[in-house]
């Protein structure tokens, strides 16, 4: 729901964005769920431990159990109603040929045991300055499952496509 979100404000405010960072990003086109899928995940808002059985499934492998915990406490917090709208906001998002107007350099992050061909051929072909990179060993959660390597990848297209600080500030040359 992210990376939506920041497809849409990039091309709302294009003055504003200078890059884009999207890990496991939900196309601009929705969440392409059969009607059966869709049911499931509203069934889990509001429903902690249908949530937990969803959960689980996006991590890659058994979930560490920390992690998991994390993501079910925020799932958790989130009203039920306020759940419901966000995913019919990003579930049925439907401006991906806008997309192809981002000028922006991207960097877009598929985990391997996600759907990386989904976000390659429904986000980074889109997107006219994307860089395309599949994490190996990683889930939809890659962020919490593989912290360090994102970072680093984050730093190598900040420093690629001149948005790293030091660039912009000589004081922290």
């Amino acid at each position: 729901m992210g990376g939506t979100a920041a497809l849409r404000f990039a091309l709302d405010a294009p003055q504003l964005t200078r890059g884009l960072v999207l890990i496991s990003p939900v196309p601009a086109s929705g969440g392409g769920y059969s009607p059966k899928g869709e049911a499931y995940l509203r069934a889990t808002a509001g429903d902690p431990q249908a949530a937990r059985a969803w959960l689980a499934r996006t991590f890659a492998g058994t979930p560490d159990e920390a992690k998991l915990d994390h993501v079910c406490a925020a799932a958790a917090r989130a009203d039920r109603d306020a759940s419901l709208e966000s995913f019919e906001s990003w579930a049925h998002a439907d401006f991906a040929e806008a997309t192809r107007g981002i000028g922006a350099p991207a960097l877009v992050i598929a985990p391997q045991h996600d759907v990386p061909e989904m976000y390659q051929h429904k986000v980074a072909a889109l997107l006219p300055n994307a860089q395309f990179v599949v994490l190996p060993e990683a889930g939809h959660y890659a962020i919490l499952e593989r912290p360090r390597q994102i970072a680093e990848l984050i730093r190598k297209f900040l420093h690629e496509a001149s948005l790293d600080s030091a660039r912009d500030d000589p004081s922290k040359r």
